[in-house]
């Protein structure tokens, strides 16, 4: 159970004046809600198709052709080497060239960064 108390001090000094009131919240914890949501495999939207489009990695002169992808739609082990952009409603992921991306059986992308050519990631 999550338990909010709210003073009559807290209440006027944020309500400047209304009557002094207390407060007092109990709701109960979705731990068991949330625990199964999280643990639940990731079960992909319908599949979409696959678009290409030219995408500035490093030099804006020249664009790369790169596989553009719906997240929603990919499926639990898909390997996506970069150059490629992973598209949802509220990100952009952007795999570079060389680069990988794993989706996991919770949905996560892991994302194997290849070396440059000084040897940094």
């Amino acid at each position: 159970m999550v338990l909010v108390v709210w003073s009559a001090q807290q209440a006027s000094a944020v309500l400047p004046g209304l009557p002094a009131v207390r407060l007092v919240v109990t709701v109960p914890r979705m731990e068991d809600v949330i625990g199964r949501w999280l643990s639940a495999p990731w079960t992909p939207e319908d599949a979409a198709p696959e678009q290409r489009r030219p995408v500035v990695f490093d030099d804006p002169a020249r664009p790369v052709d790169a596989r553009i992808l719906w997240r929603p739609a990919l499926q639990v082990g898909t390997e996506v080497v970069g150059p490629a952009v992973i598209e949802e409603p509220n990100a952009t992921t952007l795999i570079h060239p060389g680069d990988v991306a794993t989706v996991t059986e919770a949905g996560h992308l892991i994302i194997d960064v290849a070396l440059g050519k000084a040897g940094q990631q």
